[in-house]
C-alpha cells in the first residue's frame, strides 16, 4: 500500500509555516489571554482543553469544549455567538417577564441532572473516571456536568443513562421532549 503523504521539501516547509504560524498566533494572542484570566478561568481553560485533546471524546463534547474555551479566552467578544452561560441569559433576557422562568428551568434542569447522577454514582460506588470511561468521555468533561460549567448534550444524557442503568428521563424530566 503506498501512502498519499506528500514529504517534499515544498511540503514540509509549508506545513512547518503553518505550524510556526499557528505558535505565534498562540503566543500573541491566546497565551496573553490565559495569563490574565483569574484562577478559576485557567482551570476552565485548563478542563476543557483537556476535554478537546481527550480521545474518548466525542465530536460534541469536543465542539462544546472549543466554544467554552473560545468564551474563556476571547470574554469580550460579542455575546451570542458561541455558548451562553445561563447567567448571562438572565441579563439578555431581563425585558421580559416570562423569560426568566425559563432560564431558572433551565439552570434546574443542570441542577437535577448532577444531583441525580451523583447519587446513582454513589449508589453504585462508582467515581467519575469510572463513569466517563463507562460513557466513553474523559473524567474532565463528567466533572464539568456535575460541577454545572457546561450543559450535557441529548446523547450525553443517553450515554449517562445507560452506564448508570437508568432511563434518560430519569437523569433529564421532560428528555423526550
Amino acid at each position: 500500500m503506498t501512502s498519499n503523504t506528500d514529504h517534499s521539501p515544498e511540503h514540509t516547509d509549508k506545513v512547518l509555516d503553518t505550524y510556526r504560524l499557528t505558535a505565534k498566533n498562540y503566543a500573541a494572542v491566546h497565551y496573553g489571554a490565559y495569563l490574565e484570566a483569574s484562577d478559576v478561568v485557567r482551570k476552565v481553560i485548563d478542563d476543557m482543553a483537556a476535554i478537546y485533546a481527550d480521545d474518548q471524546a466525542d465530536a460534541d463534547d469536543r465542539e462544546s469544549a472549543l466554544d467554552t474555551l473560545t468564551d474563556a479566552l476571547f470574554p469580550y467578544m460579542p455575546k451570542g455567538e458561541l455558548g451562553l452561560d445561563v447567567e448571562d441569559m438572565k441579563i439578555i433576557a431581563c425585558d421580559g417577564s416570562h423569560v426568566p422562568s425559563v432560564v431558572d428551568q433551565l439552570a434546574d434542569e443542570e441542577a437535577n441532572f448532577a444531583a441525580c447522577v451523583a447519587t446513582l454514582m454513589e449508589s453504585k460506588g462508582m467515581n467519575q473516571a469510572q463513569l466517563a470511561e463507562a460513557v466513553g468521555l474523559g473524567q474532565p468533561a463528567v466533572s464539568m456536568m456535575l460541577n454545572r460549567a457546561c450543559r450535557p448534550q441529548k446523547r450525553t444524557i443517553q450515554k449517562f443513562a445507560a452506564a448508570l442503568g437508568v432511563k434518560p428521563s430519569d437523569l433529564w424530566p421532560g428528555f423526550e421532549n
